[in-house]
């Protein structure tokens, strides 16, 4: 479950650029979550179970759904219109140290330790070993660039939020949980393209509009339900671990399908942000 949920963030990024050519963001947001929604419905109602409809697991499907698909979507989306995709992957891997945090305040069993902290900064280290120094340059104080960092900012924010409020969810089966966050995601997510960009699709073009059924079906609805399955069985900490393996398979899924060069400093990187990861998780067990 984890390699899948790596395997579906790291492909939205180059799915997203593609998606928002010819789409807002707003209107790739809302498509996708739609999309998703539609189908995590179909697959709860295969397995015979429905949405609980108490206020407290509509105000929760709710909450969650804004923060944890709403705003990030919407912030990765329209920063990676001014972004390079590898300085967008070492900002979104803040995500895992800002987890390990909120966790720490917000969660009774996941208190932060040396060891943890330790395992989630060298995995940090590695992945910006992997991605290269140089992407580092590309950061910008002022202007438009400004503003994008800080929507990616806010969007690893966003994901940190919601891993850690995914935890204190009413009793529910995984699907029902993915089901209610993204359906209620959806509702919002569509009420805000339509009232702010009305016209955003009119001109779409055959591979946007492929991009953001893939990101529908991908990173959206099957992610989401890995999501929820993950923090069940794993807690906080483990799951944002997964952003520091998204930058190495974007790294060599293009070595293996675009040709792109390989270096030998991206395989340096990797194996550091597995003995991160591994650290991390030894830290865990230990507590």
């Amino acid at each position: 479950m984890f390699l899948g949920l790596v395997l579906f963030w790291g492909s939205s990024f180059a799915l997203t650029k593609i998606a928002v050519e010819t789409i807002p963001p707003l209107w790739v947001m809302a498509l996708r979550l739609v999309l998703g929604a539609v189908i995590l419905f179909a697959m709860m109602r295969l397995k015979g179970l429905s949405l609980p409809m108490d206020r407290a697991s509509l105000l929760w499907f709710s909450g969650l759904g804004l923060i944890g698909s709403v705003l990030p979507f919407y912030l990765i989306s329209w920063g990676s219109l001014q972004m390079s995709s590898g300085l967008v992957g070492i900002m979104m891997a803040l995500m895992p140290l800002m987890t390990i945090i909120l966790s720490h305040f917000m969660l009774a069993d996941e208190r932060m330790d040396r060891t943890k902290l330790f395992g989630f900064t060298i995995g940090f280290i590695g992945l910006i070993i992997l991605v290269g120094p140089q992407f580092l340059d590309d950061i910008n104080l002022s202007g438009s660039m400004l503003l994008a960092q800080l929507a990616i900012f806010l969007a690893a924010s966003a994901y940190a939020l919601h891993t850690v409020i995914a935890r204190k969810s009413p009793q529910m089966s995984a699907i029902q949980k993915s089901t209610g966050a993204i359906i209620a995601a959806a509702v919002i997510g569509l009420v805000m393209a339509t009232l702010f960009d009305p016209l955003g699709i009119g001109i779409a073009s055959i591979s946007s509009i492929s991009a953001t059924l893939a990101l529908g079906i991908f990173p959206t609805a099957l992610a989401a339900l890995l999501l929820f399955q993950l923090i069940d069985r794993t807690g906080t900490s483990f799951m944002p671990l997964s952003n520091y393996l998204i930058a190495p398979f974007a790294y060599f899924f293009g070595i293996a399908t675009l040709g792109e060069p390989f270096e030998l400093r991206a395989l340096v990187g990797l194996m550091i942000i597995l003995v991160g990861i591994y650290i991390a998780e030894r830290g865990k067990s230990a507590g």
